[in-house]
């Protein structure tokens, strides 16, 4: 695996909590390796950076991110027949905004989806 992949796979890990950078450290990868997968994913836009105190920043999947995103529709649905109109729309928004589609398994945790962000 690749620093990035690792990134990716221990963000996912940390859902909606994030990662502070500095643990990132622990993933065996050098400081520097880490900080260019980091500003890579950031160009990317797989993952969001927030400073959260002197020289710490928290780290997210872009999808897991309890805040809102400029620029970013994040659409939540629930696995079901009934949305296909939804997915319509959001692939009509593609073509002017960068929309996320994530589908849930269950309404409590797309609701939880909602109460973090």
């Amino acid at each position: 695996m690749s620093a990035k992949e690792d990134i990716l796979k221990y963000l996912g890990e940390k859902s909606h909590e994030g990662a502070l950078q500095s643990e990132l450290y622990e993933l065996g990868y050098s400081r520097s390796t880490i900080a260019e997968a980091i500003e890579s994913l950031e160009s990317e836009k797989r993952i969001v950076r927030r400073e959260v105190g002197k020289k710490a920043y928290r780290i997210w999947l872009v999808e897991e991110a309890p805040f809102p995103i400029k620029g970013l529709l994040r659409l939540g649905v629930l696995k079901a027949v009934e949305y296909p109109h939804a997915l319509l729309t959001a692939r009509d928004f593609e073509k002017k905004h960068d929309v996320r589609v994530i589908v849930y398994n269950s309404a409590l945790e797309l609701t939880n989806a909602l109460a973090l962000g």
